[in-house]
């Protein structure tokens, strides 16, 4: 989606919109997320470790742009889980692997993607104005109610 993207650049004026990205930004995004594809499911899985660190690293760029520069922090959420699902990945393929190794490796890089992310919101990102929260459901109404009144 994010490749296809560099011809029409509906996502990235969104995405520059909402979080201050700029133009280059969702390309690039997108080869990485085909260099994830391609490393998970390339050659038979041969480089699928690969492909979860770099996934790893992703959703914490992912948990950067939601945690720091969104609207709506429980967004957040869908990075957390498919961090969480890196994580577990060997000891649900039932791989011989060291779990406490694995899930520092990819805590850890996912705290590399979240400082990308904070060191790219200093430098090249936007400065966006971030709305207010939307009224909840019958908030107000006392307020519009009073101006009838009157």
């Amino acid at each position: 989606i994010f490749i296809g993207d560099m011809g029409r650049g509906n996502i990235s004026q969104l995405l520059r919109a909402v979080y201050g990205y700029p133009q280059w930004f969702v390309p690039l995004i997108g080869m990485w997320q085909g260099g994830i594809t391609v490393a998970t499911f390339g050659e038979g899985g041969k480089y699928q470790q690969v492909g979860q660190h770099m996934l790893a690293f992703l959703m914490g760029g992912c948990a950067y742009t939601h945690l720091r520069r969104g609207t709506r922090k429980k967004e957040v959420n869908s990075a957390l889980v498919l961090l969480a699902f890196t994580i577990l990945l060997p000891y649900l393929q039932g791989r011989d692997e060291d779990m406490v190794m694995w899930a520092a490796k990819q805590l850890g890089l996912a705290a590399v993607g979240f400082g990308v992310g904070e060191i790219m919101g200093k430098t090249v990102m936007e400065k966006v104005e971030v709305p207010a929260a939307p009224a909840k459901v019958g908030e107000g109404k006392e307020k519009s109610e009073e101006k009838k009144d009157k």
